[in-house]
Formats: C-alpha cells, structure tokens, sequence
C-alpha cells in the first residue's frame, strides 16, 4: 500500500514538469515537419516548380470534372490539398481548380470556391439533387447574375420529381435575363418534355456550344449566335408541318457548325409530314461539319434535308429513322451521299440489339464510319448497295432466312471476313449447304436443283475467314461446310466453339483456326 500512497501525492514540481513536456513535444513535431518538408523537397515530385505543380492540378481537377461523380461529389479532387503543406499552399493559390462549382453543393464549400477563384471564369453547375427550395433557387439566381461578368459555362440539370417545373422556369427567366458576355457554353436539361424556352432576350454572341435536352427549338434570338460551334437538341418536339423547315432554318443560321445532333420526338397530333417544296430553299455549304446527327421521324424528310446540304465527304453521319415506311429501293430511298458511302464501305456491322431497330456501321476506313438506325426495319438487306464490303460483322440475329443469306452474299460477293456474334447460324450454314431432301425431287427438279447448289457454292468465293464464337449451330453444319468449301478448293480459317457440345473429329481443332 505504500507505494500507492507515494504515487497519489501531488509533485511539487508536477505542473511545471508538464509544460517543459508539452513545450519539447512540441519543438519535437515542428523539427519533424521541417525533416519531412526537407525530404518531400528532395524528391523528384518535389523539385517541380510552383508553376509546374499548379498546372497539374489544373488538368487533374479538369479530368476529374469529366467522371459521372463530380457533380454529387462535394470533395472529389480536393484531396490533394491534405499530401502536404505544399500541395495545400500551391492549391490554394490556383484560382482555376476552384472556378467549376456546382451550385448545389454545401453554402460553405460554394463560398469558399468564390473567394478561391479570384478574377478566374466560372463554370456553373447546378443539379437538384437532393431537391433545392424556392430559397435556394433564388439564391442561386442572384449569385449568377451577381458574377454574370465571369460565367464562361452554364449547365443545370433538372427533375422535375424533385423540384417544380415553375420553379425551374422561373429561374431561367429571372436568370437568363441578363448579359454574359462570356458565355461560351450553356446546357439546359429537363425532366419535363416541352419545358418552357426562355423568352427574354439573351446576348449569345460569343456562345459556341448550345445543348438543350426536352426543350422546344430556340426562338430565333437564341438560335443566331455567330460562333456555335456544336449545337445538340435532345428530346426536341416539332410539329410534320415545321420538321424540316425549322431544321433548314437552324443549319442556315449556323454555317460555323462543326457538330450537330438532333433527336427529335415526332409530334403525335398529325401522322402526316409536310414536305416543302424542291424550290423551297437553296442549298446549304457545311464546310466545318464533323459530325452530323440526325434521329428523323421519317425517311421521307431526311432524303428532302440532304438534297439541301452540301455536306464534306469526311463528315460523320448518325442517322436513325423512326418511319422506314416506303423503303423498297434504297438507291431512290435514301440519301444520295449515304448511298455514295455505302458503295465505297468496306466494313459492316449489323447489330440487332432491340428487336426493333437495325443498326449499321458503314466504314469506307479504319478512321471513318457512319452509322444509320432503322426502326421497323422490313426491308431486304441485300438491296443496300455495299458492292466494296470486305468485312461482315453480324451481332444478334438479323432477320434472314437461307435465301436471304443468299441474296446478301451474292450482291456483296467481295467479302472476305466474316464475324458473327450470338446468332443461330442454321439458315446461314443452308445458303451455303442445300437441304440433302432435294435429292429425292424428281429428274427435272433435280436438274433444276443442280443448277442452283452450282451457283450457291460459289458463293462469297473470296471468303477467307469465319469467326462464329458464341454462336448456335450443330457441329455437322459446320463439318458439312467445310467439307463444301474443301471441294471447292477454298482455304477458310473458321474459328469457334458450338455452344451446341457435339464432339468433334479430333482433326478439327476449331480454336485455332484449320485451313481447309
């Protein structure tokens, strides 16, 4: 018990003790930040430049601002202000890291992204997500217009579940109602189709990038900005009678152009389009068009826009049409230029990913494609006019039979890939091999028939290899066309696997591709 009791007695000396303590652990730990300053200061990271390190967190918050997560995301990239005093010191001396701010993120973290940014342009987010309140709209649409003088990009995205769309469209009059004279880039997005379109008067003559998604089509003093360089309308509602005059119209306006895309919804009060006349207007010049893309509701009135674009031959086209109505002969059908492209592809995939859309990839290179989307495709495959295809890539199953394989494979004769994916290969394999039954025609049928197989087995002659992975098929239809090709004196590469597990003879190794 005795030591106890020395224990509990109070030093004289204890509270000075303490403070010499305290005193040295704290001369301890600055010695030891000094030490590790000194060491990151050594390092090859270390012996970068201020100037150099601030421009990596430039392109580092830049490529972080493209991840699905940034908006939601309230510290994201600004973890590298916790590395090291230096990392922080540099950062907070980085105006540009902190000039891209979303809105909707916590009032402290805004305010401080403000007085961070200096003089710097700002790029303006705002998504209600969680919901905002009338409160915070407000307050987000007088600090707008408070820095309208610095606002570069705008981009709000709205659900209409979460907050009211009158809230919304209050906050675009009240906010767009002002000059930016800035402005390069402004998208608007909205939950609710036909979302009402500001229509006060805006300056858009230094906008280049205009991106609306559920809105109407601008009011012309929107849509007259000397410098667009890339205009989007997603979810865009135009009536048969104004389709493609109001697009006529916005290309007309835009000859700087360098991408658009259209995905219009076809207005359901009228199931007729009105076309304007040949002499309606005059043709269009699109010198800087990259990339055009165009989701039409008809056939009829893309064909009727393309006559009125002149359009360069390395521009990338997107089509996709709701209506195929009327698509016999495509080479009076469709556009002029896709037919022209069409004639010069040596690629094409074919993928039937929806049961209700066919989709083509046309490549005339390795660094051009287009792509042209049909809904309720019925047409005959073979009537497109690829006479240059050297490779075939299928995905799904496209609707075909024997016959059809035929067709395609004797108007695309100069096919010498084929790659087909998750498809039933049976009525393939038939346009190659006829059905054994022929045989027991009588004589005439039977001569007939012979004249037939003859043709059909010189089909696609010039195909060299066969790439059927995850297909179905029976082991015998693959054995009895390799066989076919062999009388021909046809060297093939095959590669796959049947999902179908027959065994095969030993001599067909089918993963490594026999030459028969």
């Amino acid at each position: 018990m005795y030591p106890l009791i020395c224990l509990r007695q109070k030093h004289p000396d204890e509270d000075h003790a303490t403070i010499l303590l305290e005193d040295a652990t704290e001369r301890m730990a600055r010695t030891m930040a000094l030490l590790k300053k000194e060491r990151n200061l050594r390092t090859r990271l270390g012996r970068l430049p201020d100037e150099i390190l601030s421009k990596i967190f430039e392109y580092h918050t830049e490529n972080s601002a493209l991840e699905p997560g940034y908006i939601d995301d309230q510290f994201g990239w600004r973890d590298i202000v916790s590395v090291c005093s230096r990392w922080r010191s540099v950062a907070m001396t980085t105006p540009k890291i902190w000039a891209r701010i979303n809105l909707a993120w916590a009032t402290p973290l805004v305010e401080h992204c403000m007085r961070s940014s200096g003089t710097t342009p700002l790029r303006l987010l705002l998504q209600d997500n969680p919901p905002l309140t009338t409160e915070q709209i407000d307050a987000f649409g007088e600090l707008m217009k408070s820095n309208r003088q610095r606002v570069i990009e705008i981009d709000i995205e709205w659900n209409v579940d979460s907050t009211l769309s009158r809230d919304f469209n209050n906050f675009l009059q009240s906010t767009m109602s002002d000059t930016y004279p800035m402005l390069r880039v402004l998208s608007l997005s909205s939950e609710v189709l036909l979302s009402e379109f500001p229509s006060v008067d805006f300056d858009s003559r230094n906008l280049e990038t205009l991106t609306l998604r559920n809105f109407p089509p601008p009011p012309r003093q929107w849509s007259t900005c000397p410098r667009l360089k890339s205009l989007s309308l997603i979810g865009t509602v135009i009536t048969p009678v104004e389709n493609v005059e109001q697009i006529y119209d916005i290309l007309n306006q835009h000859p700087l152009l360098e991408t658009f895309c259209l995905e219009c919804v076809p207005n359901s009060q009228s199931s007729q389009e009105y076309l304007p006349p040949d002499n309606y207007a005059t043709q269009i010049a699109m010198p800087h068009l990259l990339t055009f893309t165009l989701h039409m509701p008809t056939l009829r009135g893309l064909r009727w826009l393309f006559e009125k674009l002149d359009l360069r031959s390395s521009t990338q086209l997107d089509l996709a049409i709701e209506d195929a109505h009327g698509l016999g002969d495509t080479t009076v059908t469709l556009p002029p230029i896709l037919i022209s492209r069409m004639r010069t592809a040596v690629s094409l995939t074919l993928d039937r990913a929806d049961i209700d859309v066919l989709s083509m990839i046309v490549s005339s290179s390795a660094a051009a494609s287009d792509k042209l989307a049909i809904c309720k495709f019925q047409g005959d495959l073979s009537d497109f006019p690829f006479e240059s295809l050297e490779e075939l890539t299928v995905h799904g199953d496209i609707p075909s039979t024997d016959s059809t394989w035929s067709a395609m494979l004797e108007a695309w004769s100069n096919i010498t890939s084929i790659t087909l994916r998750n498809a039933s290969l049976s009525d393939f394999f038939e346009a190659f091999v006829p059905d054994d039954s022929d045989e027991e025609a009588d004589v005439e049928t039977v001569e007939t028939d012979s004249e037939e197989a003859s043709s059909i087995q010189s089909l696609c002659s010039s195909l060299r290899v066969l790439d059927i992975r995850t297909c179905k098929y029976e082991p015998s239809e693959l054995l009895n066309f390799l066989k076919q090709r062999h009388e021909e004196g046809v060297r093939l590469d095959v590669y796959g696997r049947p999902r179908v597990c027959s065994r095969l003879p030993p001599k067909w190794n089918l993963d490594s591709g026999p030459s028969t």
